[in-house]
């Protein structure tokens, strides 16, 4: 049974390396448990300065895709601006969507950016 390859044990970590884990747990589509296991694992296989480049290609290939998310929604924008008028109305609530969208996307990048520091700071 695969349930016999496991124990379960409880495990307290800091709220910053939680926020880390279930991050990269859902950019990967892993679960939290996933996510844990698989790093623990790596920890074995590399050393520290081979995990923070694998980690940092990540958030390269996350923010890349951010960017382009960005440009498409862009040129979206003004294909429908263009295409034919748009209601007032609807054309508030999608700008109101999408810079709602755009601050989301600023955030995740922004606290990408302060992990890479951190992580960065933390192996010199």
């Amino acid at each position: 049974m695969e349930e016999d390859r496991y124990i379960r044990i409880t495990l307290r970590i800091p709220k910053d390396l939680h926020f880390k884990l279930h991050w990269f747990a859902e950019e990967t589509s892993k679960s939290m448990n996933a996510e844990i296991v698989y790093r623990l694992e790596q920890s074995f296989k590399s050393s520290p300065n081979e995990q923070l480049l694998s980690d940092k290609a990540v958030l390269s290939a996350v923010i890349q895709n951010q960017e382009t998310l960005i440009k498409s929604l862009s040129s979206l924008i003004k294909t429908v601006i263009e295409s034919k008028p748009v209601p007032d109305s609807e054309l508030k609530e999608a700008t109101a969507l999408i810079i709602k969208a755009l601050g989301a996307v600023d955030e995740r990048t922004d606290a990408l950016l302060k992990l890479v520091k951190t992580d960065h700071a933390d192996s010199t």
